[in-house]
């Protein structure tokens, strides 16, 4: 196991890896899987909309923030994150 300072340490590369195989240690049952599925797709709508709410500058920000987190795990979960924010984006507004 490692620690949490070990984990901030790591490189991105390696911390992709390491934060997906917590992930997947811990999602593994098909019940966990088909509710994930459905249910985080959901939470981010309800947040991007409640965060409009407030200002669409507010929802902007948090999305921006969000994609600078998985542009350092890898560039496929920040082309991806990308367009699902900028369809949720188009969605709530």
């Amino acid at each position: 196991m490692t620690t949490a300072a070990q984990t901030a340490a790591a490189p991105a590369s390696r911390r992709v890896d390491q934060l997906l195989a917590h992930y997947e240690e811990s999602h593994r049952h098909p019940t966990n899987e088909r509710i994930h599925f459905v249910a985080i797709p959901l939470i981010m709508f309800s947040l991007l909309g409640l965060l409009s709410a407030l200002h669409p500058w507010v929802a902007y920000g948090f999305v921006l923030a969000s994609l600078v987190y998985y542009a350092r795990l890898s560039a496929v979960f920040l082309v991806t994150m990308a367009i699902l924010s900028a369809v949720g984006l188009a969605l709530v507004h």
